[in-house]
Formats: structure tokens, sequence, C-alpha cells
């Protein structure tokens, strides 16, 4: 089973205790820290699942889950300039993608939530995936 496309278990766990208890086809087993298809357990909810599992949603499923529950994320990218002077354009410029995210709760669109880095800028993401990642962390911890 691929495990980048299901939260964490962490995460799953954070989820459990703010109150998510939709269907999932895919389960934590927390004694083991695996993903186990839900049809080998009797239910796919939260609340019916016996001690040391918890439901494994998709990446996909939480962003469903958090956009219900008014916790809206943005994932953007940006140009970064990885060689060459930051402050002159030249032909040996070298440029590459870069990640980052921003959450809104609620209708306040107009502050949205940035992840910091240690520099006091936006801390950017070399891929998607683990910008999304990030960013579903930071809005289960905002529910």
């Amino acid at each position: 089973m691929d495990m980048l496309n299901y939260v964490s278990q962490d995460v799953a766990k954070m989820l459990k205790e703010k109150g998510f208890n939709e269907s999932c086809f895919v389960l934590w087993d927390e004694a083991f820290e695996q993903l186990t298809p839900a049809s080998s357990i009797h239910s796919y909810k939260n609340q019916d699942l016996p001690n040391g599992y918890c439901s494994a949603p998709s990446l996909i499923e939480t962003l469903d889950y958090l956009e219900k529950k008014g916790v809206h994320i943005e994932i953007r990218m940006q140009h970064c300039k990885t060689k060459g002077d930051p402050y002159k354009i030249a032909d040996d410029d070298e440029y590459q993608w870069k990640w980052y995210y921003a959450i809104c709760k609620g209708d306040d669109i107009k502050n949205p939530i940035l992840e910091e880095g240690d520099n006091g800028y936006v801390l950017m993401h070399p891929d998607m995936v683990s910008c999304l990642r990030a960013a579903i962390r930071k809005g289960v911890e905002l529910l």
C-alpha cells in the first residue's frame, strides 16, 4: 500500500482526536505502525474501530474534510533563483520551482496563514507532496 497517498499516523491520530469519523478504506494499525485495508476490520469509521486502530484518510479525503470544516488550503509554487546574483539577471542563472502553502480559516481570506521558515521568510518545500503534507498537518491543528 502506497503510504504517500494517505495521512501519516500522527496526523490520523490528531484527526481522530478532533472528531474525524468519516468512512475510510484504509486504517492505521497503531501497534505495527502500518497501513491496513479496512476490509480486514469490521468497520470503516473511527468511532467503531477497536483500540489500536484509527482511520487513515487519503490526502484528498483530508483536504475535502478540512474544506467542509472551514479550513481552506491553497498550494502555490514559485520560481526561485538557485544560482547567480540575486539582484541581477544573467544568462547563466539557474532556477527551480519551490512550493509553499496558504491557509484561510473560515471567510478570512485577507489574512492567510503562511508557514514561516527560520529566516523569517515563507518556508519553501522542494516538492508538492511535502508541501501538501505540511499544509494538511497545519490545517488539522487549526480545527
